[in-house]
């Protein structure tokens, strides 16, 4: 018995992060790196991360390159002195990925930031000049109200 202690504690400390890669697609609020991309899972619609990382484009100047509709959700090509790929991906039910690449190896700090000023814009509404909130053409006429 006390040998299996010993093989359990070594495989678990020794084995490094091998098993979050078991457990990422559950957790929310937690940045996994993999393969030079930042993912960060969500339960919200796409449409919701879609505004938000469009908003937070706009506020850290970064041009849009490319805007377009996948099957599972958005992918949007961005440029200022580096260059920028967010995917928002949708998987099951309200869970959606959010993956950012900076430049081709990807930049951790810079990331991180982004994401968080995306947190951040997630609740973020915009209104005309007439104060009236503004319903992108991408939007569901349903998202903010019940009638057609």
């Amino acid at each position: 018995m006390k040998i299996c202690k010993i093989f359990l504690f070594f495989m678990i400390f020794l084995s490094g992060c091998q098993f979050a890669g078991i457990l990422s697609p559950v957790i929310t609020g937690v940045i996994i790196w993999k393969e030079g991309r930042a993912h960060k899972y969500y339960d919200l619609n796409t449409i919701v991360l879609y505004r938000a990382v469009k908003n937070t484009c706009n506020d850290l100047n970064i041009k849009i390159t490319s805007d377009s509709k996948t099957k599972n959700g958005f992918y949007i090509v961005g440029k200022s002195k580096d260059n920028f790929s967010f995917y928002i991906e949708k998987y099951s039910f309200n869970v959606t990925d959010l993956s950012i690449r900076i430049n081709t190896f990807g930049n951790k700090s810079y990331t991180e930031m982004i994401i968080h000023k995306i947190d951040e814009n997630i609740n973020l509404v915009n209104y005309d000049d007439s104060g009236k909130p503004v319903i992108s053409t991408n939007f569901p006429i349903d998202l903010l109200t019940k009638n057609p």
